[in-house]
């Protein structure tokens, strides 16, 4: 009687471990910058800067999974404030 109890223990210790891995797999990662703020998704982005010579390949942290070189480039171009993206440049080559 005693090994069933304890072989039951060691069972249900088991799936308790293995549905904790699982679920620490599963959640998001979270990337942070400088001042706190925290963003989805790490992205690396490469392109042409317009009038550029050659190609560029950007780091960025963002919440937008969909976001484009282009759509970057123009947000840290423009002077225009709808067309800034709330991102973080992590490095730039």
């Amino acid at each position: 009687m005693n090994i069933k109890k304890n072989i039951s223990v060691v069972l249900i210790l088991a799936i308790l471990l293995i549905s904790l891995s699982a679920c620490a797999k599963n959640s998001p990662t979270k990337y942070v910058d400088a001042n706190g703020k925290e963003y989805t998704y790490s992205l690396e982005l490469s392109g042409t800067m317009p009038n550029a010579e050659k190609s560029s390949k950007w780091v960025v942290y963002t919440n937008d999974a969909d976001l484009t070189f282009d759509e970057a480039a123009k947000s840290i171009l423009s002077s225009n404030s709808n067309d800034w993206i709330d991102m973080h440049i992590v490095s730039m080559e």
